[in-house]
């Protein structure tokens, strides 16, 4: 009550009444301080609320954690060992990643390009662009990209383009990424037999061709062990590959990756489905980081991670009949 009648008194012309009211709030304090310590309550649970009836107290500002800044790129040399979903031999692979706008704000754009060579001579590659947005506080990490994919047979003569785009959401517990795939080209016809020796102009023909297949992947992953020196991740996810080809499968596959110092990493895939059967892969990287800032935490290194999807487009190889009776 006597706090409600303080208040109405203009302090900026009755300075004796802003001098009384800090030694009634003293005297208040002490007379209490037994009564207070045997509630398990401390006298700055008593003196917020006097004070923030004093025109000048401002309650302090929680101490906001620094906005992570991704490394301007990072370069990498890797090679998969054969047996993948959609290819059956390995390749190595040169991939440059890079963030070119250099800001203090919470969206960071990126450019990422890949270039594949399998070891039966084919080729591929990748063109990315997307962008990464760090939310509430450094929590959470959203993305979304979109990529052009392209894919060789091993004699370059016919070609596979591809649209990608992908949905990512990065946090310090649990990551979540989505992907679709979607060919431009999606088949090659690789023999075509016509049988006409039949009788009454009956005929039948077989070709055999090599499709694209369209699909979409699920991936759930979180870290299960970090260290200053090495990081142990585990991902799994459905995917599902087919679209208005004869051929349609869905599979799951399961990854575990080891960084070492962010410079070394040792991965493994292991994935099944009815039509590729079960895969088991190695993979080894190097990577080079570029630019980036002395700051080592894990949400400046989700912003900086390479996008994790299925960068060769999937073929499956079967067989056509035509008939007129």
């Amino acid at each position: 009550m006597y706090l409600q009648k303080f208040n109405k008194i203009r302090f900026s012309k009755h300075p004796f009444f802003y001098g009384a009211l800090l030694l009634f709030s003293n005297i208040y304090a002490v007379q209490n301080q037994a009564e207070l310590i045997q509630e398990g309550k401390s006298l700055t649970a008593l003196a917020k609320p006097m004070l923030a009836n004093v025109l000048w107290y401002r309650e302090p500002k929680p101490v906001e954690e620094p906005v992570p800044t991704p490394c301007i790129g990072s370069l990498t040399v890797r090679h998969i060992e054969r047996g993948g979903v959609g290819y059956k031999e390995g390749y190595s692979t040169l991939e440059g990643l890079v963030f070119p706008i250099r800001s203090t704000n919470y969206i960071w754009p990126f450019l990422d390009l890949r270039f594949h060579r399998f070891d039966n001579n084919e080729i591929a590659a990748n063109g990315g662009l997307g962008f990464r947005y760090n939310a509430f506080h450094n929590k959470i990490i959203f993305g979304l990209n979109t990529y052009f994919d392209y894919r060789s047979d091993h004699d370059h003569r016919f070609h596979f383009p591809q649209i990608g785009c992908g949905f990512e959401m990065l946090s310090r517990a649990l990551d979540l990424r989505v992907n679709g795939y979607f060919p431009l080209k999606k088949e090659k016809t690789i023999r075509h037999c016509v049988f006409d020796h039949y009788q009454g102009g009956f005929i039948m023909s077989r070709k055999k061709v090599e499709v694209a297949l369209e699909g979409v992947d699920l991936e759930i992953g979180r870290s299960l062990r970090q260290t200053n020196l090495i990081d142990l991740y585990a991902a799994i996810g459905p995917y599902y590959y087919g679209g208005n080809a004869c051929r349609h499968t869905i599979g799951g596959r399961f990854r575990l990756n080891l960084n070492i110092y962010d410079y070394f990493f040792i991965d493994g895939i292991l994935s099944y489905d009815h039509l590729y059967k079960t895969k088991a892969q190695g993979q080894i990287r190097f990577n080079f980081p570029i630019g980036c800032t002395s700051e080592k935490t894990r949400m400046r290194k989700k912003l900086t991670q390479p996008i994790q999807r299925h960068e060769i487009i999937v073929l499956s190889k079967y067989c056509k009949w035509k008939k007129n009776f």
